[in-house]
């Protein structure tokens, strides 16, 4: 089957799907005209990536479950946990969030100092609260190349 049968049967962009081929998943056949040729084995594939990715697998124990260097039990056990810590650090955010609201101060009125004591109390306790990937800086190297 052509890749546009895979976009349309698992609803994932071409991106995607060469992203997974990169990334070893797939490995379609490439045809006399030029065409890459996927099989039912990488439609099934995809699926359970699409499921696993949805689960919010990381990608490498997707990898290493198909690799069969880790069983799928253990895998979720492990998404499982890091999901209830994530599930911790989202409800200690929103309960700050709220204290904060409830103060009712305005940003240039907002004393950090007690708000920040609170955050590394919630550290010493395991809980961790930073921004989300998308919004952190890279860091540079230092000194500049």
């Amino acid at each position: 089957m052509h890749i546009a049968q895979l976009e349309e049967d698992l609803g994932l962009s071409r991106a995607s799907i060469r992203f997974y081929e990169k990334e070893g998943l797939l490995s379609p056949e490439r045809l006399a005209n030029g065409y890459w040729d996927y099989s039912e084995e990488d439609l099934e594939t995809l699926r359970r990536v699409k499921l696993l990715r949805a689960l919010g697998l990381p990608l490498e124990d997707i990898k290493a479950l198909q690799a069969g260097t880790l069983d799928l039990p253990a895998a979720l056990r492990t998404q499982e946990e890091r999901l209830r810590r994530e599930q911790r650090q989202r409800e200690a955010a929103l309960s700050l969030c709220q204290t904060l609201e409830g103060e009712g101060v305005a940003y240039r009125d907002l004393e950090a100092g007690p708000y920040l004591e609170e955050l590394s109390r919630l550290e010493r306790e395991g809980v961790r609260l930073q921004p989300p990937a998308a919004h952190r800086q890279p860091c540079a190297p230092y000194p500049p190349k």
